[in-house]
């Protein structure tokens, strides 16, 4: 049941994977088996934070650490720590809120000598440190991400972490420094097609910023083929921006607005009215299906949900939770997921 309910919520049936989770915690809680009881916790934090219900999410993982510190459940208690820490930092921006929590999980993992865990909370954790533009200081956890990374041999964790390095370098004026990770990250990336497009972006800005135009435009025309076809639209849009850059660095204006339109006309597509539009439909009607009352209640929209019963959003798999809006349902309607 637990496994069927998380890959329902990475499949984008958020509502279906709540359903079966919550089975699960009755029937953990009715056999005393609080391992599952706790992940169970776990797994409904970070599925009521996809959706934007915040409050829900928050209360799931103190649940989940509380029964963690009990019952001696580290890694879950690590887990639902890092839940808190991402919650804050990536969706409420609060950066310096967030690192108690990442410290804690990165503690935990560390005295569990999980690479891969550790590597993902020092990822979240120099992310806090970028993202004020504390650059130094995110270059030193990103550089011990990237070592817990290696020791994985995964080669999801170790992209991840020689693009941010990459990136980092380039922002503090490095950019062969740049050059290199980001073009090892590349050579990895060559099996996931949407991390190689993305990549890719990282690596034209840095042909941009050392002014190796010719080199910028070969890889950003590349990128931007591999979006298209592929409809990475949050990709292309980035290819678009970083052509438009390019184009007007050679005084080529006409070019140079037509990717700009192009950039802003795929804005629009990700998150203009129109997908507002359709997702307040959609709620409204999934809210008439189910007999909820005040439904002229709904009046707040914003889109954080990758799905509302079993609805995919294009392109939302491929996003960083940050980019979505917010979706928040008002705390007196019920039943969401009931029924």
């Amino acid at each position: 049941m637990s496994i069927w309910g998380v890959g329902n919520i990475l499949l984008g049936n958020t509502s279906e994977g709540i359903k079966a989770i919550t089975k699960l915690v009755a029937f953990a809680e009715s056999h005393g088996n609080y391992r599952h009881l706790a992940n169970a916790h776990k797994y409904l934090g970070n599925a009521y934070r996809i959706i934007g219900n915040y409050a829900e999410a928050m209360s799931h993982y103190e649940k989940a650490i509380d029964i963690a510190k009990i019952h001696h459940l580290d890694i879950v208690k690590a887990g639902a720590l890092l839940g808190i820490g991402n919650m804050l930092h990536s969706d409420f921006l609060k950066h310096a809120e967030s690192r108690p929590y990442f410290f804690e999980a990165l503690k935990a993992y560390r005295a569990l000598n999980d690479n891969e865990q550790e590597a993902n909370a020092l990822n979240s954790l120099d992310g806090t440190y970028s993202a004020v533009g504390d650059y130094a200081i995110a270059l030193k956890y990103y550089e011990q991400a990237l070592e817990k990374a290696r020791a994985t041999g995964k080669a999801f964790f170790q992209v991840t972490c020689l693009t941010s390095i990459g990136d980092v370098l380039r922002r503090l004026g490095d950019l062969d420094g740049a050059e290199r990770y980001i073009t090892e990250a590349l050579s990895l990336s060559e099996n996931t097609p949407h991390f190689q497009v993305d990549v890719k972006n990282f690596l034209a800005k840095t042909y941009l910023d050392s002014k190796q135009f010719a080199k910028a435009k070969e890889t950003l025309d590349e990128c931007y083929a591999q979006a298209k076809a592929q409809k990475f639209i949050d990709a292309q849009k980035e290819s678009c921006l970083s052509l438009a850059t390019l184009h007007r660095a050679l005084n080529d204006e006409k070019s140079a607005r037509r990717y700009e339109a192009e950039a802003n006309a795929l804005n629009e597509q990700l998150f203009g009215k129109k997908v507002i539009e359709r997702l307040k439909n959609k709620l409204i009607e999934f809210a008439k299906k189910q007999a909820w009352a005040k439904i002229s209640d709904i009046t707040k929209l914003e889109i954080q949900a990758v799905s509302l019963d079993g609805y995919n959003y294009e392109q939302a798999m491929h996003l960083p939770l940050r980019m979505f809006w917010r979706l928040k349902i008002l705390q007196d309607i019920k039943g969401l997921f009931e029924g």
